[in-house]
């Protein structure tokens, strides 16, 4: 690891009621890509491992392997550049960290669509129950009503009898 970065990046995940934390054992970016920073075009271990009393004939296929691996790199370096990440881990952390992201929107989505149910049912109890109790108070107002309505009623009515018997027991 360089000398300016000395922590270990951590990638934080969180289910909710317990979060937990995994350490990530990386090198950072500018470690990963030194060989570009130093201006070397390819690495200089050897690809094949010696084989005793064939020395020659591995070094021509060493040397036939690092030019088709140049050609290939002069290759890939003519290509357009793919879209970089800019996150501060490498390519690898930076995936395990969008995988913990998205396992983590599942699980929260799960979480949700539980909750809402869950809210959702509240809800409907509790509107069944208001509307048990409006009925119940309306039905006492529909009641009181028809009383007072019930007196009105026969009061007109007795009144209406009675002015028709004076009526006729005196005629105009």
């Amino acid at each position: 690891m360089s000398s300016a970065y000395q922590e270990k990046p951590q990638i934080r995940v969180n289910f909710g009621e317990t979060p937990f934390a995994q350490q990530v054992e990386a090198l950072s970016c500018n470690d990963a890509a030194q060989f570009a920073k130093a201006g070397q075009s390819l690495d200089t271990v050897s690809i094949i491992d010696p084989v005793e009393g064939s020395m020659k004939v591995n070094e021509e296929e060493e040397e036939k392997l690092h030019m088709a691996m140049e050609k290939n790199f002069f290759r890939v370096s003519l290509l357009p550049e793919p879209l970089k990440s800019f996150s501060q881990f490498p390519p690898s952390i930076y995936r395990r960290s969008m995988a913990c992201t998205k396992i983590q929107r599942a699980w929260r989505r799960h979480r949700g669509r539980r909750l809402r149910a869950k809210i959702m049912e509240l809800q409907y109890r509790a509107a069944t129950l208001i509307q048990a109790m409006a009925r119940k108070k309306l039905k006492k107002i529909r009641a009181l009503k028809n009383e007072a309505a019930l007196k009105i009623q026969r009061n007109w009515r007795r009144r209406k009898f009675i002015w028709l018997a004076l009526l006729r027991e005196f005629p105009q």
